[in-house]
C-alpha cells in the first residue's frame, strides 16, 4: 500500500509539473541549457515560418481575390434577368472579404514569430531568460493557433457563414437549388483551408515540452527522429527507444 501510495504520489507530481508553463524553471537552469533551448525553438519556428507564409498568403489571396471579382462582376450585371446572378455574386464576395478580413485580423503566429525572437538580444542571462520566455511563448501561441483553425470551432464558424449565404441565396425568389450549391462550394473551399493549414508548430511544441520533461539534450535533430535512451538505478536498467 505504501508503494502504491509513492507511486500515486509520484505520477500526481510529475503531472502537475508537465501542466506547468515550461519556463517557470527558467531561473534555474544553467546558461548552456537556456541557450540550447533557444536554439531549438528558434530553429523551429525558422522552419516553420515558410509554410506559414505560403498558406497565409495564398488563402489570403484567394478570398480576397474571388471577393474582388465577384463584387466586380455584380457592378456589370444590370439587366432585369441578371437580378440573381447580381444577387449571388454579391453574397460570393461578402463570404470571400469575410474569409480575407478573418486572415488578416487572425493569422498564423508562425509567419513572424521566427523574425520577432531573432531580433532580442541575448547577451546577459537575463536577456537569456527573457528571449527563452518569449520564444516559449511564440511557440506555444504558434501550435495554438494552428489547434484552434482546426478545431470543430473553425469548422462550425465557416459552416455558419457558408449555411447563412446559402439561405440568403435559396430564400432569393424561393432558389433552393442554387441556395444548396452556394453552401456545398463554399464549404468545399473552405474545408480545403482548414485541412491545408501547417500543423508544424503543434508537433515542435509537443516535442520541446516533451524534451522539457524528460531532458532537453539538443535542439538539433527532427521532431520524429529516432532515439534511443539507457537509464539506470540501483535495482534495474531501462532501455527506451523512441520512434
Amino acid at each position: 500500500m505504501h508503494l502504491l501510495r509513492r507511486r500515486i504520489g509520484g505520477f500526481v507530481t510529475a503531472m502537475i509539473l508537465t501542466c506547468l508553463p515550461v519556463s517557470i524553471l527558467a531561473d534555474s537552469l544553467p546558461d548552456e541549457e537556456i541557450s540550447r533551448r533557444i536554439t531549438f525553438i528558434q530553429e523551429r519556428l525558422d522552419q516553420g515560418t515558410t509554410t506559414a507564409r505560403r498558406w497565409q498568403y495564398s488563402w489570403m489571396l484567394i478570398n480576397g481575390g474571388l471577393s474582388y471579382l465577384q463584387f466586380g462582376m455584380a457592378t456589370t450585371l444590370d439587366d432585369k434577368d441578371e437580378e440573381h446572378d447580381r444577387f449571388d455574386n454579391i453574397v460570393g464576395g461578402i463570404t470571400g472579404l469575410l474569409g480575407a478580413g478573418d486572415l488578416a485580423v487572425n493569422p498564423l503566429v508562425a509567419w513572424s514569430a521566427a523574425e520577432k525572437l531573432r531580433q532580442l538580444p541575448d547577451t546577459t542571462t537575463d536577456e537569456k531568460i527573457a528571449k527563452l520566455r518569449q520564444g516559449e511563448a511564440l511557440l506555444k501561441a504558434s501550435a495554438d493557433r494552428e489547434e484552434y483553425g482546426r478545431s470543430w470551432k473553425t469548422h462550425a464558424l465557416t459552416g455558419l457563414v457558408n449555411l447563412l449565404a446559402g439561405v440568403a441565396i435559396a430564400c432569393d425568389d424561393n432558389r433552393k437549388g442554387d441556395g444548396a450549391l452556394a453552401f456545398a462550394s463554399g464549404m468545399l473551399v473552405s474545408e480545403i483551408q482548414i485541412f491545408t493549414m501547417p500543423t508544424r508548430a503543434m508537433n515542435d511544441w509537443q516535442e520541446y515540452s516533451k524534451r522539457s520533461s524528460n531532458g532537453f539534450t539538443s535542439g538539433r535533430g527532427s521532431f520524429r527522429q529516432n532515439r534511443f535512451f539507457i537509464t539506470a538505478n540501483s535495482r534495474q536498467i531501462n532501455c527506451s527507444i523512441l520512434f
